[in-house]
C-alpha cells in the first residue's frame, strides 16, 4: 500500500473513533459479514484509489443487494461510491435493481451511464416502465432519473426509442380560456430536503445528485454532484415537458404554444372554430413529426404507420373563470 494510502486511512481512523481497525486487505474486508467493516473497505478503497478491489466491490454489492440483509441500506451507497471514483465497468445486471432505490439510485444510474451503448437494451426497458403524468415527468428523484435515460437514449438515437417516447407523450390539445381577472399564481420550485446524518459506527454519508446544468427547460450535458451529508440542499419540483427530447430529434416537433393554446372566448361560435383551427393544426404538426422522424432515421416506417394510428388529438379545457355567465360550448370530435 503506497504511503499516501496509509496517512489517508489514519486520518479517517482518528476522525471517526467508532470505525473498526483498518484492514491490512481491503478486499478480504470488503467479503466480511460486518456491515461496518464492508462500508469502512469502500470508504477506504475508494479514498486510496485501488482498483484492485473493484472485482470484490462488485462482489460486495451483489452480496448486500436485498434490503432483507441488516443494513443492506447503509453499505450500498459506499460501494457504489467506491466504483464510481474508480471508474469501474459494471455489468448492467448488477445495477438495474438499484435504479429505484432512493439512497442508491442515482449513483447505480451513473455507473449504468458510463457503458451507455452497451446498456442501451436495458436503458430502453427501463425507461418503457417509468409512470408518467399526462405526458410530463416531474424532475426530482426518481423522475430525473427517467429524464437522464431519456436524454442519453435520444442522444444516441437508439432504435424504438422515438416509438417508445411517442407512446408516451399526450397529444391532447391543451386549451386555456382565460378569465377576466386571473388574480395572482404561485408556484413552488423546490422543497429543502433534510441532510442524513451518519449512522453511528458508518463512515460520513454520501449521496449522488444529478442535474442537467443551469438551465431548466434545456437538455444539456448530464451533470452529477457527490454530497457529503453537512449542509442543507434542494429537491427539485418543477415540471418537465418529455416534448423536448422530439425537438432534439426532430425540428418538426409541435411547439408548447400549439400543443396548449389561450384561446379567450368571446362568442361561442367564434370560440369553437378557433379551437377546432387549433386542433388542427396540431393534427398537421404531429403528422409533419412522425414524417420527419422516418425521413432522420429516428424512427421506421412501420414505428411511424403503429404511431400514426394510435395518435388521436382529443381536446381538454383549461377554464379559468371563476364565474361565467355563458357556459363554453361543447366541441365535437
Amino acid at each position: 500500500m503506497r504511503p499516501s494510502c496509509v496517512a489517508l486511512l489514519l486520518l479517517a481512523f482518528a476522525a471517526a473513533q467508532e470505525r473498526p481497525p483498518v484492514a491490512a486487505n481491503l478486499a478480504n474486508a470488503l467479503r466480511s459479514d460486518d456491515a461496518v467493516t464492508v462500508a469502512w473497505a469502500a470508504h477506504d478503497a475508494r479514498e486510496c484509489g485501488d482498483k484492485s478491489t473493484i472485482p470484490a466491490l462488485r462482489q460486495a454489492l451483489r452480496r448486500w443487494e436485498s434490503n432483507e440483509n441488516q443494513n443492506a441500506t447503509q453499505v450500498r451507497p459506499f460501494v457504489l461510491d467506491a466504483l464510481i471514483e474508480l471508474d469501474a465497468r459494471v455489468p448492467a445486471e448488477e445495477l438495474t435493481s438499484q435504479i429505484d432505490d432512493e439512497r442508491c439510485g442515482n449513483a447505480a444510474l451513473i455507473l449504468l451511464l458510463r457503458e451507455s451503448r452497451v446498456n442501451e437494451r436495458q436503458l430502453l426497458e427501463l425507461f418503457a416502465g417509468r409512470t408518467w403524468h399526462d405526458g410530463f415527468l416531474l424532475r426530482q428523484d426518481p423522475e430525473i432519473r427517467t429524464l437522464a435515460i431519456g436524454a442519453v437514449l435520444c442522444q444516441q438515437r437508439a432504435p424504438g426509442f422515438s416509438a417508445l417516447l411517442w407512446s408516451r407523450l399526450d397529444h391532447r390539445l391543451h386549451v386555456t380560456v382565460p378569465d377576466d381577472d386571473p388574480g395572482v399564481w404561485s408556484v413552488s420550485i423546490g422543497r429543502p430536503r433534510r441532510p442524513e446524518s451518519a449512522k453511528v459506527g458508518f463512515p460520513p454519508t454520501v449521496r449522488y445528485v444529478l442535474t442537467f446544468g443551469p438551465s431548466w427547460n434545456k437538455l444539456g450535458d448530464l451533470w452529477y454532484a457527490r454530497q457529503q451529508a453537512e449542509g442543507q440542499e434542494f429537491g427539485v419540483c418543477a415540471s418537465f415537458d418529455a416534448h423536448i427530447w422530439l425537438h432534439e430529434l426532430t425540428q418538426k416537433a409541435p411547439t408548447a404554444a400549439v400543443r396548449t393554446p389561450t384561446i379567450p372566448f368571446t362568442t361561442a361560435d367564434a370560440w369553437k372554430r378557433d379551437v377546432r383551427s387549433a386542433r388542427a393544426q396540431l393534427q398537421i404538426e404531429l403528422g409533419e413529426c412522425l414524417r420527419d422522424l422516418v425521413r432522420g432515421g429516428a424512427m421506421t416506417e412501420a414505428e411511424a404507420a403503429a404511431a400514426k394510428a394510435q395518435t388521436e388529438v382529443g381536446v381538454v379545457i383549461h377554464d379559468q373563470a371563476k364565474h361565467r355567465a355563458e357556459p363554453l360550448p361543447e366541441i365535437e370530435r
